[in-house]
Order: C-alpha cells, then structure tokens, then sequence
C-alpha cells in the first residue's frame, strides 16, 4: 500500500511539473444581456394563386419582407467587452426552430467603454418559405400565415481577458399574414 501511495505521490508531482505556466481561471464570465422590443412585429408574405390548368395557391419562396428591429446590448457583469454580431433566429409558435431570419456583423466592432447600452438595428428578414413553415405549425396549410417568435442572441468577446461572452437571449414575438396574386 505504501508503494501504490508513493507511486501516486510522484506520477502527480512529474505531471505538476509538466505544465509550462500556471493554468489560468476566470469565475466570471461576460455575459451579453439583450433585449428586444416586446410588441408582435408584422411580416407580410406573398402567395401565388394558379388558376389553370387548376386552382392552386403556393407560398412565393422568392417574395421577402424585411423589418428592422432596434436590438439594445448591454454588458451584465460590468466588464469592458468587444461586440461583434447579432443573430436573429425564427421560432414557430410551439418553439420548434425554422432558421436564421438576420445577422448584423458589427464591423468594426463596437465596445461598451463609453456607453453602458449599445443600440443595434438588426435586419429581420422572412420570406415566404417562413411564412409556410409558421402556417403549419398550427396543424394545417391555410395560407393565412402564422406566428411565431424571432430569438436574438449577440456575440463578443472580453476585452481584459479575450473571453467569449455568454448572451442572455431575447425573444420577440411575430405575426406573418399573406397576401394574394394571380400567377
């Protein structure tokens, strides 16, 4: 038993004396705090309607509608951080995830040293496959739309420590209502 121990003793002290430098450890991580307006944002989406050889309607893939929503960033535990991007993604009503609708790359990027809140205007952009996909997840093709949540969630790193931020995600809700044109 005392050989086990010693040998113990000694692989711990050869791979202690392995490390190069002293391992560093950062408790508190940045944390990215957004937050996004709380009223339904509206999206408007095409459908083609086929009148021959049948009457057929099909959601236009290609028609998009775009809404610019004012997304506010804030540092949470008070430390310098580097914002580089917010990401907007779609959620149905039932929560299931439909895709990225927006991105905004931060270039250059913008630092909270002067300001406590940093204002993004993020571009929110749904076509009519979106529009599809949130009308089915209410259980039918109804080609009334839907509705559904869009996620934003914001990236960057600390400026002391060159960490990557956590983000405290914000949720706004959406409404998607079609309108109609002959083919």
């Amino acid at each position: 038993m005392k050989v086990l121990n010693l040998i113990l003793f000694v692989s711990s002290l050869v791979i202690l004396a392995c490390v190069k430098e002293p391992v560093a450890i950062y408790e508190d991580i940045p944390i990215i705090e957004v937050t996004s307006p709380s009223a339904t944002e509206k999206f408007r989406v095409r459908c083609w309607i086929d009148t021959f050889p049948i009457v057929d309607t099909t959601y236009d893939h290609s028609y998009r509608d775009t809404n610019y929503v004012n997304v506010t960033l804030r540092e949470h535990s008070g430390k310098k951080i580097r914002f580089t991007s917010v990401t907007a993604r779609l959620y149905d009503q039932e929560g299931n995830y439909i895709g990225v609708v927006g991105e905004k790359a931060l270039i250059p990027p913008r630092t909270n040293e002067k300001q406590d809140t940093i204002v993004v205007k993020v571009p929110v952009i749904l076509d009519g496959g979106d529009g599809e996909d949130l009308d089915k997840a209410d259980g039918k093709i109804d080609y009334t739309g839907g509705s559904g949540y869009i996620s934003f969630e914001a990236e960057g790193r600390d400026l002391d420590h060159g960490l990557e931020a956590s983000s405290l995600e914000s949720y706004t809700p959406l409404e998607v209502t079609t309108f109609f044109e002959e083919r």
